[in-house]
């Protein structure tokens, strides 16, 4: 519910400013600390829950779960971030560089889908079961959606997250997100695996529509509406194919 009211109330019509608060807004959710034993009076730091209140301790990890998938849906939004309005296409020398300048090059960019990203990624590694899976998809979305070097750069981590890899580097830098820190590791293989295979066929895809329109140009050949349309169709049907939609 909170998600939903900013929704309605700060993304819709706001400019760019309001759009990049009302998602740091969200993203303060992922922030919280986790659960804690309370003290002997039964109380706790200021913006701290009590593992020992029940309810209290599942109204955070249901906020936490609202709060990542939020992030997932609106993202790309909120930082004006698109794949067919993308100021980087394929095949451009910042796809060329390394993990890390490349990451680099990201923020620098778009500070804003940046921020959303590393929030998911790390959700992804030291979140709940439930969270963790509700991240990995919220990455699927945003990659789906993204330019980049986004889009590669979200590609390569569900590769390292469904190999197991790195767990603990993200453990280290960041503590957890108020969900359960018993429930490090990702155990997302199987899951991750048709996410990582919609994101190649789309990649195979945008490979092939390279190479024909290479093949126009070399023959002096206009690209037609109807190519487009046809094109189109293709792509979607790949990864109908892909997702056994």
């Amino acid at each position: 519910m909170p998600c939903s009211f900013i929704q309605r109330t700060c993304l819709v019509g706001a400019g760019p400013d309001g759009k990049h608060t009302a998602l740091e807004a969200v993203t303060i959710v992922l922030d919280l600390p986790p659960p804690q034993p309370g003290s002997m009076l039964g109380l706790t730091s200021v913006g701290r829950v009590s593992a020992s209140d029940p309810k209290a301790a599942l109204a955070l990890q249901r906020l936490v779960q609202e709060a990542v998938w939020f992030l997932g849906e609106n993202a790309n939004y909120a930082a004006s971030e698109y794949a067919w309005e993308s100021a980087t296409p394929p095949g451009t020398a910042l796809m060329m560089l390394d993990t890390d300048k490349m990451v680099a090059a990201a923020s620098s960019r778009n500070p804003t889908l940046a921020g959303a990203l590393t929030r998911l990624q790390r959700c992804a590694f030291s979140g709940s079961w439930e969270v963790r899976i509700i991240a990995a998809q919220a990455l699927t979305t945003m990659a789906i959606r993204a330019g980049e070097p986004f889009r590669l750069q979200i590609y390569q981590f569900l590769h390292t997250i469904a190999e197991g890899g790195v767990q603990s580097q993200f453990s280290e830098m960041h503590p957890s997100n108020g969900e359960d820190q018993g429930a490090s590791g990702t155990g997302l293989g199987v899951l991750i695996s048709p996410m990582i295979e919609v994101l190649d066929e789309m990649y195979r895809a945008q490979d092939d529509l390279i190479k024909e329109m290479r093949n126009h140009d070399n023959a002096n050949k206009e690209w037609s509406p109807k190519q487009d349309t046809t094109y189109s169709d293709r792509i979607q049907n790949r990864i109908r194919v892909s997702t056994h939609i």
